[in-house]
């Protein structure tokens, strides 16, 4: 972007959202508004304002088991209690979308009910979404593993809001 228009950050934790302020200051970035709030929940303000939206939901971080082994120490429930909350979140940021604008969906997992599913169900219940193959998602959906891809395990998927 080139230090033009504008970028909306938003987190649950102001100690995140201090962390991107500092890294933005760092490299020259001056176009990065923070906000704290609840990404299941926001504001009707946002609706149809976003070109791009990314949306890094929070996740059970299989993918990512060996950097951090003590997630094992995580109960299943945790695991199991994320794809709801990871649909809240896909649906209300996609509102947050323009006709035409794209929705980068990612986790840090590996499990399906995290990543393939619940893009699946949230396109079945948004007829207006279509997903859009990129370089990186190829068909518009990838999971990438580390024994594979070489990388902490991730899941990526593109989508756009149709006319």
């Amino acid at each position: 972007m080139q230090n033009s228009g504008s970028i909306t950050a938003i987190d649950l934790y102001p100690h995140k959202l201090s962390l991107i302020e500092q890294n933005a200051a760092k490299s020259g970035v001056t176009i990065i508004q923070t906000v704290c709030a609840d990404s299941a929940s926001l504001p009707e303000s946002l609706h149809g304002s976003a070109d791009s939206v990314i949306c890094d939901v929070p996740c059970s971080g299989t993918g990512v088991l060996r950097r951090k082994p003590d997630i094992k120490l995580k109960s299943a429930e945790n695991a199991l209690a994320m794809p709801p909350l990871q649909h809240n979140i896909l649906q209300n940021a996609a509102k947050c979308l323009k006709i035409g604008g794209r929705l980068v969906y990612s986790t840090c997992s590996v499990l399906s009910e995290e990543n393939e599913k619940v893009v699946t169900r949230f396109l079945a219940e948004n007829p207006g979404f279509a997903l859009v193959s990129t370089d990186i998602t190829g068909d518009g959906m990838r999971t990438l593993y580390p024994h594979r891809d070489k990388t902490d395990g991730f899941f990526i998927a593109t989508l756009e809001r149709l006319p």
